[in-house]
């Protein structure tokens, strides 16, 4: 289910909307919540026009900033859509908000849905890839079938996976597509294969002439094997005198 991917232990979640589902924004995340049975503690703030989504909103942050809630008490704080809320407030003010937000202890996590085609500011571009710098997790719903979900974990690490997805009256499904589980499986034995090859720090292959002057040289136990006989070669003194006939006769008793 999509609501295993967005609905962990990651605080802020950008949701980039490319196929019009604005309008449905707040019905669907609340959706994700209530699979992971996380729909008891959430904190909407729906413009509707007015300024009340926003002062709420100032309110929540000044009254949690003093008290800390056990962790199954914390909230899920859906945001405004980015559209309505350049309406209100300055760009600086909402990403001054954001940060205040992920900060927040009692803030389990917090959803904020960007249309990009509903963007009227000059800096639309700007202000969506800010929000995708200080976001941990960023769903692109591309199409109607495509989504794409990138992971910033506290280590440091990124995970960007591409998905198909359906969905039903209960359930938003998705699959990794295919081609992505090929390719990331084809990258981890290329990587595993350039390790190996890393690995040794001396140079084990030889070429042409190397070769041929390792053939050539003989080793001691080599020569030792090739040896058909053994001689003793034995050089007297100047005055040994031994008498063949009579050995005994040369021992100094």
């Amino acid at each position: 289910m999509l609501s295993n991917l967005i609905v962990t232990t990651q605080r802020l979640v950008v949701i980039l909307d490319d196929v019009g589902r604005e309008n449905i924004s707040q019905k669907f995340l609340t959706q994700l919540l209530k699979e992971q049975g996380e729909d008891g503690f959430i904190k909407t703030y729906p413009l509707n026009g007015q300024l009340d989504g926003i002062n709420e909103l100032q309110k929540f942050l000044a009254e949690n900033s003093s008290t800390k809630l056990s962790e199954c008490k914390k909230w899920n704080v859906i945001l405004p859509n980015l559209s309505d809320w350049l309406a209100y407030q300055k760009p600086c003010e909402i990403f001054c908000c954001l940060n205040k937000l992920k900060k927040n202890e009692n803030t389990k996590r917090t959803f904020l849905w960007i249309s990009k085609q509903h963007l009227l500011n000059d800096h639309a571009l700007f202000l969506v890839a800010a929000c995708e710098y200080m976001a941990d997790i960023v769903l692109n719903l591309q199409t109607n079938k495509e989504l794409t979900v990138l992971t910033r974990k506290p280590g440091g690490g990124v995970t960007n996976n591409r998905y198909t997805y359906t969905k039903t009256k209960k359930e938003f499904m998705v699959q990794l597509k295919k081609s992505d589980a090929v390719s990331k499986n084809a990258n981890a034995a290329d990587m595993d294969s350039d390790k190996k090859e890393q690995i040794g720090t001396f140079k084990i292959e030889l070429d042409e002439e190397e070769i041929m002057a390792r053939n050539a040289m003989k080793m001691p136990y080599e020569k030792a094997l090739e040896a058909t006989e053994s001689n003793i070669i034995y050089t007297p003194d100047a005055a040994d005198d031994f008498d063949d006939e009579d050995p005994d006769e040369d021992l100094n008793i």
